[in-house]
C-alpha cells in the first residue's frame, strides 16, 4: 500500500469537526424563492401561496475567505399553525471535476479513486431521516427537514476555490445551491422557517474557516460546533391565503332580497 493510501486511509479514519481557525468572515446559509439563472435574491424572502399551491425555498450557501466546508448537518424548521407540507427536499450534489475542484490531491488522486471512493462528486455522501411535520416544541417549532446531512473527508466539499467548477455556484449571488425544499401550501395561515444545527453539526478543513456561521440576513454569527443552534431570526416566512374556491360570495337570494327591501323602503317614502 503506497505512503498516500495510507495517509488517505487514516483520513477516513478521523471524524472532522468544526474547529478553530484563522479569523475569517463566518460563512453564511440562507433561502432564496428563485434558483439557479432566475436571478435569485440576497434576502430574508417572505412567500405568498393560495391553498393548494406548490413553491419551492432554495438553500444556499456563501463562504467567507479561504473557507472549506467539508460537512452540513441542519435541520429545517418551521414555526406557526403548519400551513405548508414539505414534499420534496433535493440535496444538491454535482458532478465535478476532483483536481479542480481542490488540487492540494492531485497527486493522490489515482491511489483515492482505487480505494472505491468517490471523487467525482462534491460531497461523499448526503442524507436526509424524513420529511413533515414533527411534534412541536414549547416554541411551537417544529422539524420541515430532520437530519439534514451533506460530507466530505478531506477533500470536495464547498471551496472558493471550486467556484468555477461547480455548477451550481452563482457569481451574483455569490454562493452555492446547496438544496431545494419544495412545499405545498395546505390550509391558510403563517410558518416562519428557521435553520438550525443538527447533531452532526458543521465541518471545517482544519484552520480553513469557522467556528462561526451566520443564518440569512442580519443574524448575529453563531458557533457551528455546537448542536442545535438555531436561527435568532426567521430565515423566511411562507403566507398563506385562502383559494377562491373558499372566498364565499354573498349568496343571490340576499342580495335580491336587500334589492326588493330598498325598493319598498323607497315606494313607503314616496307615499308619505
Amino acid at each position: 500500500m503506497t505512503t498516500a493510501r495510507s495517509a488517505w486511509l487514516g483520513m477516513l479514519g478521523t471524524v472532522l469537526f468544526c474547529l478553530p481557525a484563522v479569523p475569517t468572515t463566518a460563512a453564511t446559509l440562507f433561502f432564496t424563492t428563485h434558483g439557479p439563472g432566475e436571478n435569485p435574491v440576497f434576502s430574508n424572502p417572505t412567500l405568498t401561496l393560495v391553498e393548494d399551491q406548490v413553491a419551492s425555498l432554495y438553500l444556499w450557501a456563501r463562504l467567507g475567505e479561504n473557507e472549506v466546508i467539508n460537512g452540513l448537518g441542519l435541520d429545517i424548521m418551521g414555526r406557526g399553525n403548519q400551513a405548508v407540507i414539505p414534499l420534496r427536499h433535493s440535496i444538491a450534489n454535482p458532478a465535478v471535476d476532483p483536481i479542480a475542484h481542490d488540487s492540494f490531491f492531485a497527486d493522490e488522486m489515482e491511489d483515492i479513486k482505487s480505494l472505491g471512493v468517490k471523487v467525482d462528486r462534491r460531497w461523499m455522501s448526503v442524507s436526509q431521516r424524513y420529511m413533515g411535520w414533527d411534534v412541536p416544541d414549547e416554541q411551537g417549532t417544529y422539524k420541515l427537514v430532520r437530519q439534514f446531512r451533506a460530507f466530505t473527508v478531506g477533500f470536495g466539499g464547498l471551496t472558493n476555490e471550486s467556484a468555477a467548477n461547480d455548477p451550481t455556484y452563482d457569481p451574483d449571488l455569490d454562493a452555492f445551491l446547496i438544496s431545494r425544499l419544495t412545499l405545498k401550501a395546505e390550509a391558510p395561515g403563517t410558518v416562519e422557517v428557521y435553520l438550525q444545527t443538527n447533531w452532526w453539526t458543521i465541518s471545517y478543513a482544519t484552520a480553513q474557516g469557522g467556528p462561526e456561521i451566520q443564518y440569512g440576513v442580519n443574524d448575529d454569527p453563531v458557533d457551528c460546533r455546537d448542536a442545535y443552534v438555531r436561527s435568532a431570526r426567521p430565515d423566511a416566512t411562507i403566507a398563506v391565503l385562502p383559494s377562491a374556491s373558499q372566498i364565499v360570495p354573498e349568496p343571490p337570494s340576499l342580495l335580491i332580497v336587500a334589492w326588493l327591501a330598498a325598493i319598498s323602503m323607497t315606494r313607503y317614502r314616496r307615499a308619505i
